[in-house]
């Protein structure tokens, strides 16, 4: 007889059905809620204070003195003396022209000197033997006064003699050409040969560096908007004015260690550019700055007064817009949409779009920003503050 099981058998085929029901069960159960470990912030309060307006422009530099070395007399260049691109004392030669033909009407002006002074001392020996015999009426007075004029005749002879020689002497010191002012000679465009004259092209320029030119223009609306432009500058005065000190930024970033001082503003504005001139001296003792440079010029054309500002490192920038997060008394932080003003120190300048939306009673975040940006998008999340302290920060 067949034996008889209690219970009955369960193939896997009925068993795989009741698994993937299990399972589905399972992954019913709720999940244990993750434990919330809220964001640490540091905070800081904004602080006011009055922070300078600095105004920048673009500026390029000249030579305080810019000598185009042109010859004064006709001639051919013999030999050029100094090295093109080297400091040069005023003095020192730059050029020579052939001189052969100088020194050759030197010496003919030097004979017709001669000349005139062997005629003039003829001339008043004449008048002198003449004088007594014309008083007797041994000879005629119209005789004595044709001496007489002759004397005259032979004294303007030999002042024109005598100028002639100068003149002469002058054009031969010509063919030397040296420079009138302390300076960096530029690359010379003519050479060895060359016939140069006065209506020829500059045969080099020397630029005198040390002080160094500063050049830049002033728009209308910035020039309006500046607070110091009346008399000369005052200690601490802003504006742009006589006198005043100016910022050179280098064009690879670096602050130029010395100070431009405003030498001149023109008399007028440009009426097709609608700015007006502006020139500065700049300390060049190491000739670094050399003429043609762009460099960037920064003034300080005002003040703000009782500015809201903050932390560099509190501010956000996203496509252009500017955000700050604040936390509420419940630790719950917020973005705040902000425009941003001048920089002093590393502290910005602060402008709520919302009025009074941050006062200097806010909390700002300063350190953990992303932390706290997250949050606020999160908009239930809250953050474990504490204070600021930047004295604790390693640089």
């Amino acid at each position: 007889m067949a034996s008889v099981h209690p219970f009955p058998r369960i193939g896997f085929k009925s068993f795989f059905p009741l698994a993937c029901i299990l399972g589905i069960l399972c992954s019913c159960q709720p999940e244990k809620p993750k434990e919330n470990i809220p964001y640490s912030v540091e905070t800081a309060r904004p602080t006011e204070m009055n922070v300078p307006i600095l105004q920048e422009w673009v500026g390029h530099l000249t030579g305080t003195v810019n000598a185009s070395i042109l010859p004064q007399i006709s001639g051919y260049l013999k030999s050029q003396d100094y090295q093109n691109g080297a400091m040069v004392k005023k003095g020192d030669i730059l050029f020579h022209i052939d001189d052969q033909s100088f020194r050759d009407q030197v010496r003919q002006a030097e004979a017709r000197l001669s000349e005139a002074k062997a005629q003039l001392q003829q001339q008043e020996y004449d008048k002198n033997i003449y004088a007594p015999l014309a008083a007797k009426d041994i000879v005629s007075k119209q005789k004595y006064e044709d001496t007489a004029l002759a004397v005259e005749a032979a004294k303007a002879s030999l002042l024109a003699s005598q100028a002639a020689l100068s003149l002469a002497q002058q054009n031969l010191a010509y063919t030397v050409i040296t420079s009138p002012i302390d300076g960096v000679a530029g690359i010379a465009t003519v050479q060895q040969g060359d016939l140069v004259s006065p209506e020829g092209k500059s045969m080099t320029e020397v630029s005198s560096i040390n002080p160094i030119r500063l050049n830049f223009s002033v728009s209308q609306e910035q020039w309006l908007k500046q607070t110091g432009n009346q008399g000369t500058q005052k200690a601490g005065q802003p504006g742009i004015t006589n006198g005043s000190e100016l910022e050179v930024i280098l064009s690879e970033g670096k602050t130029y260690p010395h100070q431009a001082r405003v030498v001149a503003i023109d008399s007028a504005f440009n009426p097709t550019t609608g700015t007006i001139r502006i020139q500065a001296n700049l300390p060049n003792e190491d000739s670094l700055l050399r003429p043609g440079m762009f460099v960037r010029v920064r003034a300080r054309i005002g003040e703000e007064q009782h500015a809201l500002t903050v932390p560099v490192q509190a501010i956000i920038s996203m496509q252009g817009r500017f955000f700050i997060v604040t936390v509420d008394d419940r630790n719950k932080p917020h973005m705040i949409p902000i425009k941003v003003g001048g920089k002093i120190g590393n502290r910005q300048v602060v402008i709520p779009i919302v009025p009074n939306s941050v006062t200097t009673d806010s909390q700002v975040v300063v350190e953990g920003v992303q932390q706290a940006m997250i949050a606020a998008a999160e908009g239930t999340t809250t953050l474990m503050v504490k204070p600021y302290d930047p004295e604790n920060k390693t640089l």
